[in-house]
Formats: structure tokens, C-alpha cells, sequence
């Protein structure tokens, strides 16, 4: 007997978990959708603003027709919009998206925000930590060093992500080295050499150099958040 009334007291709260695995869609009819996967399309080609729920083949609803939205997705983040209209066209709206991943040690917490105006949107993102309950901070290299290094603690991801950093450095030192090479042979117009073949493949490399640390910033948040999960 009282295993069974054990059950009926759990019985809400288990209901109130499974209804928090899904986001509540409420339409400008004032009808409400429940499902348990969502994606935001929100620069879609030639189109405006519209999600999709239940699957990657599932029903398409213009963002224009909801009024709001909020729950947890299929990943784990806690997502909400909401949307205002301007006139019988034209809209703006608003979506927030926080996760939190906590690990032994640490929690790490992402957020992302997407404003969106009409069919032009941009999305704005935030990624902080915290370790054994000290104060946020975001996630970066140099807070990451500096906390280890307070910790006397390493390990192979954070070494890792060392690395790409020493790599993106010496990029930019080459492509800095590059670009005053250029500029130092081709500050005169009237020079018969003015940007000969040589010095056009100078510029060209310090450019790509410039650019290839920005190709690497992914890879190596990725290195400092698997040095946060193993600490």
C-alpha cells in the first residue's frame, strides 16, 4: 500500500518532467501544438522566417503565424519566442535558447539569441562556465589558463587547445610579416615591379594566413569544453 501511494505522490512530478521535454507552440489562432522537436529556420533562401516540429520532414509553421513558444527541445535547450506585429506584413521576433551541461567539477551554460525583423535576422551567442561554484566567467582560453593554472591542473584537451592557440598566433605574426613585406615592395606606383606576380601570391597567402585562425576558433572551443567535462 504504501508503494502504491509512493507512486501517486511521484505521479505529478513525473508528469511535470515529460511535459517539460516539450515546447508549447502557440499559434495567433490561439491554438496551442505541442511537440518534442523544433528547428528554427530562421535565414531560410528566398523565404520567410518559418520552424518545423515533430522531425526533419515534419509540419512547417511561418514563424508570422506564431504568437509564441517555450520549452525544452530535442537537445536539451530551453527555448522561448515570441514575436511582435508591426503592420499586416511586417514583424520582428525574438528567440532565446540556454543549455546547461553540468559535469562533475563544472557547468558550462550556452545561450544563444536570434532577432529577427521580417526575413533578416542575426544571432548572438554566449558561452560561460563556472568551476567547483566560483563565479561565471566566459568560456575563453585565457580564463580557462588562469584558472587551471590557480588549480595546478592540465590535461591533454586543454594542451590541445594550447596548441591551436600557438597556431593562430603564429599565423597572424606570419601574415603581419607578410602584409609589411608587400607594402614595403609596392609603396611606389610608378616601380616597374609595382605588384608583380610574386608580390600579388605575398598578399594573397597573408590574407588566407589572416583568415585561417578564425577557422580554428570552433575546434579549439570545443577542445577547452572537453577540458572542462574531464577536470
Amino acid at each position: 500500500m504504501k508503494y502504491l501511494l509512493l507512486f501517486f505522490l511521484l505521479l505529478p512530478f513525473t508528469a511535470l518532467s515529460q511535459e517539460n521535454k516539450f515546447v508549447e507552440i502557440m499559434l495567433k489562432t490561439d491554438s496551442i501544438i505541442k511537440t518534442n522537436w523544433i528547428k528554427l529556420y530562421d535565414t531560410p533562401f528566398f523565404m520567410k522566417p518559418y520552424i518545423k516540429t515533430d522531425n526533419e520532414d515534419g509540419p512547417k509553421i511561418s514563424v508570422q503565424d506564431i504568437k509564441s513558444y517555450k520549452g525544452m527541445d530535442q537537445n536539451g535547450y530551453y527555448r522561448r519566442l515570441s514575436t511582435i506585429d508591426l503592420d499586416r506584413k511586417k514583424y520582428q521576433y525574438t528567440e532565446f535558447m540556454q543549455k546547461k551541461d553540468t559535469f562533475e567539477n563544472a557547468i558550462i551554460t550556452s545561450e544563444y539569441e536570434t532577432f529577427g525583423f521580417w526575413n533578416h535576422s542575426f544571432t548572438s551567442s554566449k558561452i560561460s562556465y563556472k568551476i567547483n561554484n566560483n563565479d561565471a566567467k566566459e568560456l575563453n582560453y585565457n580564463n580557462i589558463k588562469h584558472d587551471f593554472a590557480s588549480l595546478n591542473y592540465s590535461n591533454r584537451y586543454f594542451q590541445q587547445a594550447r596548441n591551436i592557440r600557438i597556431l593562430q598566433n603564429t599565423s597572424v605574426l606570419v601574415a603581419t610579416g607578410l602584409l609589411m613585406n608587400f607594402m614595403v615592395n609596392n609603396w611606389d606606383p610608378s616601380d616597374g615591379d609595382f605588384l608583380n606576380t610574386k608580390d600579388n601570391i605575398i598578399l594573397l597567402t597573408s590574407g588566407l594566413l589572416f583568415v585561417f585562425p578564425f577557422t580554428l576558433e570552433n575546434i579549439k572551443e570545443r577542445k577547452l569544453i572537453n577540458a572542462l567535462y574531464n577536470y
